[in-house]
C-alpha cells in the first residue's frame, strides 16, 4: 500500500467523536448543501493505518523528516475538507474566515496569486498542534480543511510540504508555490535577550523582506533578506513572544518565537 498519508486523507470513513473543528464551528451550513465536495477521515482510519500497514509505507513519511511516522499518524484525530463551488462572494467569505480563525489560531503561511488566496493556520501550545487549518479561494470556489489531533509542531512543517506536493488541499495556488515551509527555521527558541536569533530562509524567499514584530503588531525590526541565513540581535527585545515574518510578492511565512531572560 503506497502513499500512506495521501490514501488516508482521500478515503472516506465513519465518524469518530472528536473535538469540534473550524468547519463545524463556522461552516456547517455549507456541509449541508448538495453541491459541495466533502472529505471526512476519522481517527479510526488513521489508527488502522498506524497498526496494519507495512513498515515500508511509514518510510515515505519518515523520509520527510518526521522522526516517528507511526506516532504522528496516531496523533491525528480527524481530517475534514469541504469545497464549495460557484460562490459570487468567495473572496469576502475567505477574508472573513481568515480574520475569524486568526483570533484563535496562528498564521503559518499565506499565498496570493491574482484573485486566488490560500492561508494555513495552527492552534498550537508549547509545541503541540491541536488543529491545522487551511482556507482558500480560487475561481469562485471556497475551500477549507481541518486536521485535528495532538501533533508535534516540528513534524507538522514536513506534513504541510507533503500536503502541498500532493495537492491535498485542492487549491491550485497552494500547489503552484515552490516554497517549502519546513525550510523556515527560527532558533534558538526560546531565545535569550542577550543572544542572537538565527533565521533559516527558504530559497524562494531570498530577496524578500523580513519583519520581527510583537503580538500587538508593533514592528521591532524590518530588513531585506539577502541570503538564506539571517541573524538578529535579540538584546533589544523585552521578554515575551514575537513573530518572525518572511514576505515576497506572493507568499508570507510566519513563525512565533519566545524571547526569555
Amino acid at each position: 500500500m503506497k502513499h500512506l498519508f495521501l490514501l488516508a486523507l482521500l478515503c472516506l470513513t465513519v465518524t469518530l467523536t472528536t473535538g469540534q473543528n473550524v468547519i463545524e464551528k463556522h461552516y456547517q451550513n455549507y456541509v449541508e448543501q448538495e453541491d459541495i465536495t466533502e472529505v471526512y477521515v476519522s481517527g479510526q482510519l488513521f489508527q488502522y493505518a498506524a497498526h496494519f500497514v507495512d513498515d515500508e509505507d511509514f518510510d515515505e513519511v519518515e523520509e520527510l523528516g518526521v522522526e516517528d511516522a507511526k506516532d504522528f499518524i496516531l496523533s491525528i484525530e480527524s481530517f475534514q475538507l469541504i469545497k464549495v463551488p460557484e460562490l459570487t462572494d468567495a473572496a469576502s467569505i475567505y477574508e472573513a474566515g481568515v480574520d475569524k480563525i486568526s483570533r484563535t489560531h496562528d498564521e503559518l503561511i499565506a499565498i496570493r496569486d491574482n484573485d486566488s488566496r490560500f492561508t494555513l493556520l495552527v492552534d498550537e501550545y508549547e509545541g503541540i498542534v491541536s488543529e491545522l487549518v487551511g482556507i482558500g479561494t480560487s475561481d469562485g470556489e471556497f475551500i477549507v480543511f481541518s486536521l485535528l489531533g495532538d501533533m508535534d509542531f516540528n513534524d507538522l512543517g514536513k506534513i504541510v510540504a507533503k500536503i502541498q506536493k500532493e495537492n491535498m488541499t485542492k487549491n491550485e495556488v497552494f500547489e503552484r508555490v515552490d516554497i517549502d515551509y519546513s525550510e523556515m527555521k527560527v532558533y534558538p527558541n526560546p531565545a535569550s535577550t542577550d543572544g542572537i536569533l538565527n533565521i533559516d530562509v527558504p530559497q524562494g524567499m531570498v530577496g524578500g523582506t523580513a519583519r520581527i514584530y510583537d503580538l500587538n503588531g508593533s514592528v521591532i525590526s524590518q530588513f531585506k533578506i539577502s541570503d538564506r541565513q539571517q541573524q538578529f540581535q535579540a538584546e533589544n527585545l523585552t521578554p515575551g513572544y514575537y513573530v518572525v515574518e518572511l514576505q515576497n510578492e506572493t507568499t508570507t511565512m510566519k513563525k512565533k518565537v519566545l524571547v526569555a531572560k
